[in-house]
């Protein structure tokens, strides 16, 4: 038998079925997204005392987007969406999407960081 490689570590059921993630991935994962949304509101906080809270919400977009499309390019699934699902795709981009960053900016520039990451 040859030794687990590591897509076998991070993935149990590769070959029977959908994969499920393993535990030992499952741990570092959390914490690394813990982390990163602890240090995500300050650092939004520093960000807004030079930028106005419609283009950090713009920026974010639109980086998030230059990423979604690298990664989806890069995997060979990068194709348009078919027509009918472009209204619920325009929803919500600009009610969740767009509208929510806006106002969580907004909100981050009267709040802490602290209290605003918990009401959030």
């Amino acid at each position: 038998m040859s030794s687990p490689g590591p897509w076998e570590l991070v993935w149990k059921n590769v070959e029977k079925g959908p994969p499920i993630l393993s535990r030992t991935a499952a741990y570092p994962l959390l914490l690394i997204t813990v982390l990163t949304l602890g240090v995500n509101w300050p650092l939004l906080s520093i960000g807004l005392r030079d930028i106005p809270p419609i283009w950090m919400a713009a920026m974010r977009l639109a980086g998030g987007a230059v990423i979604v499309l690298a990664a989806t390019a890069f995997t060979g699934r990068l194709r348009p969406p078919p027509r009918s699902d472009l209204p619920v795709l325009a929803s919500v981009a600009f009610l969740r999407l767009a509208l929510v960053l806006i106002l969580v900016f907004t909100a981050l520039r009267m709040v802490p960081p602290g209290r605003s990451s918990v009401l959030a």
